[in-house]
C-alpha cells in the first residue's frame, strides 16, 4: 500500500518511477533535496513529507481532490480506508498508524510492510526504564512463494518475524515467568457469505474479549472437515438467511442449534463450562465426528 501511495501521489506530477525507486533506500525526509536536485517540484514532496497517522487522515486525504483525481491513488486510499474499518472492528484502531517513513530495502515486498512496536513508559519503577522498541516486523509478498516452488504456485503471502532479544528483554524487566500457550481453538467462526467479513471480525474480538479462544475461518465449505481434525468444539455460522442470529454446531454431537447474535458470546460460555464439568480435569474438545 505505501508503493500504491507513493506512487499514485507523484503520478499526478510525474516522475513517478524515479521516485517509486529512491524513496524506498532510505527514510525520505532526509532525501527531499535529493528529489529537488533531481527536478521534482517541492511542492509535490510535501505531502508525502510526513505520517499520515490513522484513520482521521486517510478521511482529509480522501478530500484531496489533486490527490484522488488519479485512480491508483483514490483507490489505494479507500484500501487504506477499509483496513481501519477491520481494524475498527477488532478495537485496535488507535493502536495502529499508517507511516510513510516506514521503509523495506527487500525487494520481494509487494504491498503493506508493518512494525510492532513496543511503548511501555515504565516496566520497572525503581529504575524508571523505558523501553521502546520494535517487536516485530513483516509485510506482504505476492511473487515470492511462486520463484521458490517448482510448480510456479501463486500464493499471496503475509509474513513477519519476531524480535527475540526484545521479547526477552521485556520479560526479564517484567520479571515474569512464561509458559507458552498449549490450548487450542474453542471456536471457529464462520460465514456462508464473502461478503461478511466485518461480522466476523467483530464476534471474534468479543470472544476475545471474553476470554474464549476463537478464529476466523474461510471457506464455509471446508468448516466441518477443519473443525473436526483439530479437534474444535463449536461452529459458530453466520447465514444471510437469519439476520440478527447465528447457527452454533457442536461439533461431537453433530447438533445445531440457531442463537440470537447478541447471545451467541454467552452462550458459549456456558457451553464451554459445561464441558470442563462433564470432564474435570479433563480437555474441553470432544471427539472428532467419524470420517
Amino acid at each position: 500500500m505505501g508503493r500504491v501511495l507513493r506512487r499514485a501521489g507523484l503520478g499526478t506530477v510525474g516522475k513517478t518511477e524515479w521516485f517509486g525507486h529512491n524513496l524506498f533506500k532510505a527514510s525520505y525526509t532526509p532525501r527531499l533535496p535529493s528529489f529537488t536536485f533531481s527536478g521534482l517540484d517541492p511542492q509535490c514532496t510535501e505531502p508525502m513529507s510526513s505520517p499520515l497517522g490513522g484513520k482521521k487522515e486517510i478521511e482529509k486525504l480522501l478530500q484531496d481532490e489533486d490527490l484522488v483525481s488519479t485512480e491508483e491513488a483514490k483507490g489505494g486510499l479507500h484500501d487504506l480506508e477499509l483496513l481501519f474499518q477491520y481494524c475498527d472492528n477488532l478495537g485496535i484502531a488507535e493502536k495502529v498508524e499508517f507511516d510513510m517513513d516506514l521503509t523495506r530495502s527487500l525487494g520481494y515486498y509487494t504491498g503493506l510492510v508493518f512494525e510492532a512496536v513496543l511503548k511501555v513508559p515504565r516496566l520497572n519503577m525503581e529504575k524508571n526504564y523505558k523501553m521502546r522498541g520494535i517487536l516485530a516486523n513483516g509485510g506482504r509478498f505476492d511473487n515470492l512463494i511462486t520463484k521458490l516452488t517448482r510448480n510456479k504456485i501463486t500464493l499471496p503471502c503475509v509474513g513477519f518475524t519476531f524480535e527475540c532479544e526484545q521479547l526477552f528483554t521485556l520479560l526479564e524487566f517484567k520479571e515474569e515467568n512464561t509458559e507458552i500457550p498449549t490450548k487450542e481453538t474453542e471456536v471457529l467462526i464462520t460465514c456462508n457469505s464473502p461478503h461478511m467479513s466485518r461480522e466476523l471480525l467483530k464476534l471474534c474480538k468479543e470472544f476475545w474479549d471474553a476470554g474464549v479462544k476463537a478464529e476466523i475461518f474461510h471457506p464455509y465449505y471446508e468448516k466441518i472437515t477443519d473443525a473436526d481434525k483439530r479437534d474444535i468444539p463449536f461452529i459458530v455460522c453466520f447465514t444471510k438467511e437469519e439476520a440478527g442470529r447465528v447457527v452454533i454446531e457442536t461439533t461431537s454431537l453433530e447438533e445445531k442449534e440457531s442463537v440470537k447474535r447478541s447471545e451467541v458470546v454467552s452462550h458459549i460460555k456456558q457451553q464451554l463450562l459445561n464441558l470442563k464439568e462433564t470432564k474435570p480435569g479433563a480437555a474441553i474438545y470432544g471427539k472428532s465426528r467419524k470420517r
